[in-house]
C-alpha cells in the first residue's frame, strides 16, 4: 500500500498571497475607521454647543438635551425599519 502525500493544511486566517489585497483591506480599515471617527465627531461637536443651541431655539439646556438622547434612542428604530437588524440584512424586521 502506497503513503499517500499530503500537504499541510493552510490557516483558515491565513493572510492573502497577493499584496494588493492586503492594501486594499488596510485602505478598508482605515477608511472605517476615520468615517466612525468623523460621524462621532458631529455629535460631539453638538454637545459642546448645547447652550448656545438651547440659546438660540428658547429652550433650556435640559429640553436639547433630551431631544439628543431620543434622538440617539431612536436610531435603533430607524436602522430596523430601513435597513434591517443587522445592518447586514440578515435578518431584517421585515
Amino acid at each position: 500500500m502506497q503513503a499517500m502525500k499530503t500537504e499541510p493544511a493552510s490557516a483558515p486566517l491565513a493572510p492573502a498571497a497577493d499584496a494588493s489585497t492586503g492594501t486594499s483591506a488596510v485602505h478598508a480599515l482605515v477608511a472605517g475607521c476615520l468615517g466612525w471617527t468623523l460621524d462621532a465627531f458631529d455629535f460631539f461637536v453638538l454637545v459642546f454647543v448645547v447652550p448656545a443651541v438651547a440659546k438660540e431655539f428658547h429652550r433650556s439646556v435640559a429640553d436639547v438635551a433630551f431631544t439628543i438622547t431620543a434622538t440617539l434612542m431612536m436610531r435603533p428604530v430607524g436602522q430596523c425599519c430601513s435597513a434591517g437588524w443587522p445592518t447586514d440584512g440578515a435578518a431584517g424586521c421585515r
